[in-house]
């Protein structure tokens, strides 16, 4: 198989290319992020919004944010 030139053989960057459009099912559009956006990085929920499991995750996962969120517990 020649690249686009029609003169090289095609390169491994432009067979991988040409998947994308002929094997779609290699390259599945990502899921679960759920909405995206900035948020200027603020919790959109407060501390009692939250159940410990999901506290306990976002303090594992991301510990800015949940520092971010401890701060809503008195409000």
């Amino acid at each position: 198989m020649y690249g686009k030139d029609g003169k090289t053989p095609l390169s491994p960057l432009e067979w991988a290319e040409s998947l994308r459009e002929t094997a779609t099912h290699l390259w599945p559009r990502a899921q679960g992020a759920g909405q995206t956006g900035d948020n200027g990085g603020k919790a959109t929920k407060k501390w009692g919004e939250y159940t410990e499991t999901e506290r306990a995750a976002m303090a594992r996962d991301n510990p800015d944010a949940f520092k971010k969120l401890q701060a809503t517990r008195g409000t």
